[in-house]
């Protein structure tokens, strides 16, 4: 949420808090028909016992109000909390599939990986029997015809 947004919505949601925290049937408005009723009834006898209540109706006013503020922070907050842990749980799970994608393709590499050290082990077997029947040939030896038959063979199987 872009700082307008958070703007907006602390204007939009502070005054419904503040009207419920300081309006009718609120503990500020009982308070302050309370101190009303009590001065009519003249109980409130002295300035001093009016100064003290009303400082008391003051704070508790104050109180509400940085009370309200505070619970409407902490809803756009928690807003925000709530708008990165979406954003949050969908890149885990664009993660999570990528992974599952990887390990998906993960057999089919294990059975070219496989079939490539096989091909390896084939060439490498054609090579030693190549090998062998021209230090054959080179020795002035006759290759017997086994020799010839097995690196025949070591030759086709690549």
């Amino acid at each position: 949420m872009n700082y307008e947004q958070r703007a907006e919505a602390f204007y939009s949601i502070y005054p419904k808090i503040l009207e419920q925290s300081l309006g009718v049937n609120s503990p500020f408005s009982e308070l302050k028909d309370m101190l009303k009723e009590l001065f009519e009834k003249r109980v409130i006898k002295s300035q001093d016992e009016f100064n003290a209540l009303t400082q008391s109706l003051v704070a508790l006013g104050q109180s509400v109000t940085q009370s309200a503020a505070q619970a409407t922070l902490e809803i756009i907050v928690k807003d925000d909390n709530l708008e990165l842990e979406k954003a949050l749980n969908e890149a885990k799970i664009a993660l999570l599939n990528a992974q599952t994608e990887t390990e998906k393709k993960k057999p089919a590499l294990i059975i070219r990986q496989t079939s490539q050290i096989d091909d390896n082990k084939r060439i490498e077997a054609a090579k030693v029997a190549q090998s062998y029947s021209f230090g054959l040939a080179a020795g002035g030896l006759d290759i017997p015809q086994e020799v010839y038959s097995w690196v025949k063979e070591k030759v086709q199987a690549i």
